[in-house]
């Protein structure tokens, strides 16, 4: 069986003489969950966007179930959710699912998608007809990662998936992560809450100095909690 995600001694950046991460090595198999950890302006985000063929390589190759990423069906199985994803605000959050799941080819009825709405986010069907431009910056986040975790795509993609949600919001996308786990799915996201996160028991790193460096499974929080504060010195 072929690895879900596969990044071969990639290097990055906006030239050859100008590197930004260099011989990255990556791969990620059914049911393993990656915690991507770093400053900021490590260069996250940026290999997240080659993954996504939305950032050249110097050299290099990535695989999608070992198809090259370059190929657009490769991508098929793949979700993405950036950090600062804003949905159109003029939307409603039924506007925003409805069109979100027809992108991602997942038939959805529609009082399925109120119903469901209902259920994840505890308010009346009403508010589910106003525009975004009212809701929180939490309920805007909380509507795209639900899109997401309907998405039906075995690798999802997280930017800081936890960024502006409550604690009760928090355990929800928590829950959704290890039932995908449990299911055979695949995450790889990046975030600066690893005590929140450890519940996941993810495979885990550190991205400084243009270079990837993983510690192996989070099975002791104190130790990568003391590993961080050198790391982030």
């Amino acid at each position: 069986m072929f690895p879900m995600l596969q990044m071969k001694n990639i290097s990055l950046g906006h030239c050859s003489s100008s590197i930004l991460l260099q011989d990255i090595n990556i791969e990620l198999l059914s049911g393993e969950c990656l915690l991507m950890m770093g400053d900021n302006g490590a260069g996250k985000t940026t290999l997240m966007h080659s993954v996504l063929n939305q950032h050249p390589l110097i050299k290099g190759e990535i695989f999608l179930l070992g198809k090259k990423h370059t190929e657009s069906y490769s991508r098929k199985n793949l979700a993405y959710l950036s950090e600062n994803f804003i949905p159109p605000l003029q939307w409603s959050a039924e506007d925003f699912l409805r069109q979100a799941l027809q992108l991602y080819q997942v038939s959805y009825p529609q009082h399925l998608i109120t119903e469901t709405l209902y259920e994840q986010l505890g308010h009346l069907p009403t508010k589910h007809h106003r525009p975004l431009q009212q809701a929180s910056k939490g309920m805007r986040q909380h509507v795209s990662l639900l899109a997401l975790f309907l998405s039906q795509r075995k690798l999802w993609l997280l930017d800081e998936p936890l960024n502006g949600l409550d604690w009760k919001a928090r355990n929800w996308v928590l829950d959704q992560l290890k039932k995908h786990l449990k299911s055979g799915g695949c995450v790889w996201m990046t975030s600066h809450d690893i005590n929140m996160l450890n519940s996941l028991k993810p495979r885990w790193g550190y991205l400084k100095n243009k270079q990837w460096n993983e510690y192996g499974v989070l099975n002791n929080l104190e130790e990568a909690l003391q590993k961080l504060k050198t790391l982030s010195l």
